[in-house]
C-alpha cells in the first residue's frame, strides 16, 4: 500500500481499537526509461505511471533513480549531482511553506547549482548544500516586492558572499 504514509493503533477503552492512517500526496514525478514515478515529499516512490500521466506532476530532471519499485524510496547513484536529502529538503521546506503547489520542476543537471521553476514565472537559481527554508523566505521577499507580470531569475547562488539575492528579469 504505497499511498500509506503511517499507521497508528490506540486503544480506548473498554473494548475499542482505534485504527488511523495517514495518506501521502505523490508531490513531483521523475521521468526515466519510458515510464514516470511519482513521489511522495518523503521520497517514497508511490506508483509508476506513463510519461503523460507524470507530466501533470512537477518534474524532477537530471537525476535518475536506483532500481526504482513502488513502495521503495527515491535512491540516486552517488556519482550525480543531487543527493535524496537534498532534493527532499528542498521539497520538504517547499511543503512547510506552503509554496509546494506552485512548484513547477527542479532540475539537477547542473553540477554547482539545482534550479527550481516556480509560479509560471520564475526561475530560481540555488546551491545543493543550501539552508533551503532560508532560501525559500527570500524568494517570497523578492517576489513580494515585485509586479504580478515581472517574470524572470532569482539568483540565490551568490547570498554567502553578498548577502542578498539578484532577481533578473526576463
Amino acid at each position: 500500500l504505497p499511498y500509506i504514509e503511517s499507521v497508528s493503533i490506540r486503544r480506548s477503552l473498554p473494548d475499542t481499537l482505534v485504527i488511523s492512517v495517514e495518506e501521502c500526496q505523490a508531490v513531483a514525478a521523475i521521468v526515466q526509461d519510458g515510464a514516470g514515478w511519482l513521489i511522495s515529499s518523503g521520497g517514497k516512490l508511490l506508483e509508476q505511471v506513463t510519461v503523460s500521466q507524470a507530466e501533470q506532476y512537477p518534474q524532477i530532471t537530471g537525476v535518475e533513480l536506483l532500481m526504482p519499485s513502488v513502495g521503495g524510496t527515491m535512491e540516486f547513484p552517488a556519482a550525480g549531482n543531487a543527493t535524496e536529502e537534498q532534493v527532499l529538503g528542498l521539497l520538504n521546506a517547499l511543503e512547510s511553506r506552503e509554496m509546494l503547489e506552485k512548484l513547477e520542476g527542479i532540475d539537477c543537471s547542473d553540477s554547482e547549482e539545482m534550479v527550481m521553476a516556480y509560479d509560471g514565472r520564475f526561475r530560481v537559481e540555488m546551491h545543493y548544500d543550501d539552508d533551503f527554508n532560508r532560501d525559500l523566505r527570500i524568494v517570497e521577499e523578492v517576489i513580494a516586492g515585485l509586479q504580478p507580470n515581472e517574470t524572470g531569475t532569482i539568483q540565490l547562488t551568490l547570498t554567502e558572499t553578498t548577502g542578498r539575492a539578484f532577481f533578473i528579469q526576463d
